[in-house]
């Protein structure tokens, strides 16, 4: 678990941090961690957001037909829908593994991660969370009966998403002191304590409680932001089941207000993770690189950011092989003439078969 944890037959956490600390021209500070909070890892999930959010937003504005009978989709807009609802199930699917892989790590070092690196982890998880929200809101097939392999790994996936996340957000942290446990919306020097000092029974000294150490509270809470995003994953399951069966126009306006909520919530964690990234190395609680000390070393790409960077070409292949199905040739899109083509090859085989048979008739 690390070395900030106990060993076997010590009682509580270790915390070797007083209020000295805290104080003179040589503070302690935190090593940066590219590889958690670096540029490239906040670029892969902001985009993933966003991207998710566009694409869900512009296939519910083509759903618009099922608030007016009368109108009537043109072919275009079919072919547009199937484009970006492949866009939006591979993004999905892609940040609920991630978000996976995510968790497990941060729980395998558990101990060595200071608040700040754990509150931006769970900004992470926040946002996988929203992504899958906006696929499970305009996805009415997201979950088929037909490929039911595949719809039972999502929800599988989906499951061990939302308890690992919940993992992350409750366990071992104190709540005696919640008003003094820093979360993503606290800039408090606080944030460069391992999280261990935070757990149950940690062994951390008084006198940090005694002072706010610079404390600016902005009324922004991670437990908050993590009801809300599993809240909106569970309406967002309800509404998608019941839009698959009845109750579409109602459900539409449903849904038009759960996406602005989805915005909403990954804006709001877009902002306070910037603004959190920015204080601590604008006020010198990171701990600058030797080479470069005028740069922040959480800007500077590294090995671990280039993982989720890479895997969000799997998402721009798979929008380039549905757009190209769909690009029309001669007023026809791919996939079209190849159905069409497939049906003449029958067509020919049929009438082959039955010259075969009249001539056969005839010899007779």
């Amino acid at each position: 678990m690390g070395g900030n944890c106990s060993t076997p037959g010590e009682l509580g956490y270790k915390c070797p941090y007083t209020l000295a600390n805290f104080t003179g021209s040589d503070h302690a500070t935190v090593g940066p961690d590219p590889d958690i909070a670096g540029i490239g890892v906040f670029a892969s999930f902001a985009l993933a957001f966003f991207g998710s959010q566009v694409a869900a937003l512009v296939i519910h504005i083509l759903e618009v037909d099922e608030i007016n009978e009368k109108r009537q989709k043109h072919q275009s807009v079919g072919r547009l829908h199937h484009v970006l609802n492949t866009l939006l199930v591979g993004w999905s699917d892609q940040q609920i593994v991630l978000g996976l892989a995510t968790s497990i790590a941060t729980l395998k070092q558990w101990c060595n991660l200071s608040m700040y690196h754990l509150n931006i982890i769970q900004q992470w998880l926040v946002f996988c969370s929203v992504t899958h929200a906006n696929a499970l809101l305009v996805h009415s097939q997201y979950f088929k009966w037909k490929n039911w392999l595949a719809s039972t790994l999502r929800a599988l996936l989906l499951i061990a998403h939302i308890c690992l996340t919940s993992v992350i957000f409750f366990k071992n942290i104190d709540r005696v002191d919640d008003h003094w446990w820093p979360s993503i919306g606290n800039q408090t020097p606080l944030q460069i304590m391992p999280s261990s000092c935070f757990f149950e029974g940690a062994n951390r000294s008084s006198t940090l409680h005694t002072t706010n150490l610079g404390y600016q509270e902005t009324g922004t809470n991670g437990l908050v932001l993590f009801g809300a995003c599993i809240a909106l994953v569970l309406i967002s399951l309800v509404t998608t089941i019941r839009h698959a069966f009845e109750y579409k126009r109602l459900i539409w306006w449903v849904r038009q207000v759960l996406l602005v909520g989805n915005a909403a919530l990954g804006l709001f964690v877009a902002v306070k993770t910037i603004q959190l990234r920015d204080w601590m190395w604008d006020n010198k609680w990171l701990t600058p690189d030797d080479e470069t000390p005028e740069e922040n070393p959480e800007e500077k790409l590294s090995f671990g950011q280039w993982v989720p960077l890479l895997m969000t070409t799997y998402i721009v292949i798979s929008f380039l092989q549905s757009l190209a199905d769909e690009v029309p040739v001669d007023g026809n899109s791919i996939k079209s003439n190849r159905n069409s083509s497939e049906s003449q090859r029958e067509m020919n085989a049929y009438e082959l078969q039955n010259r075969n048979n009249n001539y056969n008739g005839d010899d007779n």
